[in-house]
């Protein structure tokens, strides 16, 4: 019978939380991580939540933690200077923005494209958008644009084709496209419509590494839960947008740590039993890299 683990934080001004069970427990070999990259709280605390990633950085002595994070507020090309990382996670009250740095070079994580519906669509008009080959025809059902938007990347989301391959966030008229995977998967759409309503494609493929900008010295907000960038956005993306440091997944920490006290050399584990909507943060990357961690 699993024993939950309850992880011990009330050092850190945190209720304990409940995060895993002993159950299929796997760990790999400790890595040693750089507490100058973690953003001191407000006792001097450099807090490794329970819950939190460890990566191995590549060609790195000392690596990091965190280093992944959902867009809070949306984010305009040549104008957006300050990036909300939003919260890491339902039962904390401390910021994603923690585990960066001034000089991390921001990436949007995974491949991404865009579908841009413009003009006037009837309800009944229809949208077809090819995939990696794959074709899947959606009814937008609406007059406004930004309704028709947020209809076909709720479908897309639900499809049994499409949701294997991207993750669909709507904005305004536009619908956003994250792979899953690092794969660039080809991108086509043509609209059906009685006017003339159209869809615009940002390109025939998903853009890949994409640099969203580099943090500014001081550029982190630990209580707003902000990062400055050194100059503007290169680029725009919804809220929700996955975000972050290029970084190896190497496990899932379980116990909360404080790397401005204690030794810097932390474990993840690789496998076991999680509350899934305790952790931080979570994408479809580090399930495959940690995939024998499962969700109860």
């Amino acid at each position: 019978m699993p024993v939950n683990l309850i992880q011990k934080i009330a050092d850190f001004s945190q209720e304990d939380v409940i995060l895993a069970s002993d159950a299929n427990l796997a760990s790999r070999r400790a890595l040693t991580i750089d507490p100058d990259k973690i953003q001191a709280g407000p006792n001097g605390e450099k807090v490794v939540r329970s819950g939190v990633i460890l990566y191995k950085i590549a060609g790195a002595t000392k690596h990091r933690v965190g280093l992944r994070a959902n867009l809070a507020a949306a984010v305009t090309a040549s104008s957006t200077t300050s990036l909300n990382l939003g919260d890491i996670g339902k039962v904390y009250q401390s910021k994603a923005a923690q585990y960066f740095a001034p000089g991390d070079v921001l990436k949007v994580l995974r491949p991404y494209g865009s579908l841009t519906l413009t003009l006037t669509w009837d309800t009944d008009d229809t949208l077809t958008v090819v995939i990696a080959g794959q074709s899947v025809t959606y009814t937008p059902g609406s007059a406004v644009l930004a309704t028709g938007a947020a209809t076909v990347a709720a479908a897309i989301n639900a499809s049994p084709i499409h949701s294997k391959l991207v993750t669909a966030v709507a904005s305004g008229a536009i619908i956003y496209l994250f792979s899953k995977s690092r794969q660039a998967h080809s991108l086509a759409a043509t609209a059906a419509t009685t006017g003339d309503g159209e869809v615009t494609v940002s390109a025939a493929l998903l853009a890949g590494n994409t640099t969203i900008g580099t943090i500014d010295t001081a550029g982190v907000n630990v209580t707003a839960g902000t990062v400055t960038l050194a100059a503007a956005s290169a680029v725009t993306l919804p809220v929700g947008a996955p975000v972050g440091v290029e970084g190896e997944p190497w496990g899932l920490i379980v116990g909360a740590h404080n790397a401005a006290k204690f030794d810097t050399d932390v474990a993840g584990f690789t496998g076991g039993a999680v509350y899934g909507d305790r952790l931080p943060y979570w994408d479809s990357e580090v399930a495959a890299a940690l995939a024998q961690i499962y969700f109860v």
